[in-house]
C-alpha cells in the first residue's frame, strides 16, 4: 500500500467519523474565545505600555 493510498484511507475514514454539527459548533466557540482573547491582550497591552502618571 503507496503512502497517498493510505492517507485518502485514513482521510475517509476520519471524515465518516466527525460529528460535522459538532465541529461547526467547535469552531464557532473557539471564534468567539479568540475574539474575547483578542480583546482581553489588547487591553492588557494597553495598560501596560502606558506610563505611570505620579
Amino acid at each position: 500500500m503507496s503512502l497517498e493510498t493510505l492517507i485518502e484511507e485514513l482521510r475517509a475514514e476520519l471524515v465518516a467519523f466527525i460529528d460535522w454539527d459538532e465541529w461547526q459548533q467547535i469552531k464557532a466557540e473557539m471564534t468567539i474565545v479568540e475574539v474575547k482573547l483578542t480583546e482581553e491582550k489588547a487591553a492588557f497591552d494597553a495598560l501596560t505600555s502606558s506610563e505611570p502618571t505620579d
